[in-house]
Formats: C-alpha cells, structure tokens, sequence
C-alpha cells in the first residue's frame, strides 16, 4: 500500500470511514491526517464512490503535507472509481 490505501464497498449511502493507526505517528499527526481526509470527503464529495469507503493512511503519511495528503487521496480515488467503472461494464 502507497501512502493511504482505499477499500470501497460499492451501494448504498454515501459513508466515510477513516483507520489510521498509531504506527502512523504520534496523536497529534493522526489527527491531523483524519481532519484533512474529513475536510476533503466534505468539499470532494463527487470524488467519492457511492457506498461504503473507508480511507486507511500509511505510515509515510505523516510526514505528508496537508496538501500532498489531499492529493495522494484523490489519486487513490481516481484508481477506485476506475476500477469499479471497469466491473459495471
């Protein structure tokens, strides 16, 4: 997994979750990082498959900027959505 890994499950009402784990770093950065993905699940809500997405950074996301963090998201986002493009059909 790159620096934050997305798993989707596909229906539904558009949801969030959010796993980051202590080996990400202290809590202040975990924080950090959950604050960001919120604020962007918030303002990018069209990025976002239908159902259930849960958003799960890696450890070199804490040494990420906030807006290095937004778009190592949407690139993940995009590859997701590609994906499930690619089965529909």
């Amino acid at each position: 997994m790159g620096a934050i890994g997305v798993a989707v499950l596909p229906g539904g009402a558009q949801r969030l979750g959010i796993a980051v784990s202590r080996r990400v770093g202290c809590s202040v950065q975990r924080n950090r990082i959950k604050r960001v993905i919120r604020e962007h699940f918030r303002l990018s809500s069209g990025l976002y498959p239908q159902g259930d997405c849960v958003v799960i950074p890696g450890s070199g996301a804490a040494g990420m900027s906030n807006e290095e963090l937004r778009s190592a998201l949407a690139e993940a986002l995009t590859a997701i959505r590609r994906r499930l493009g690619r089965r529909g059909a």
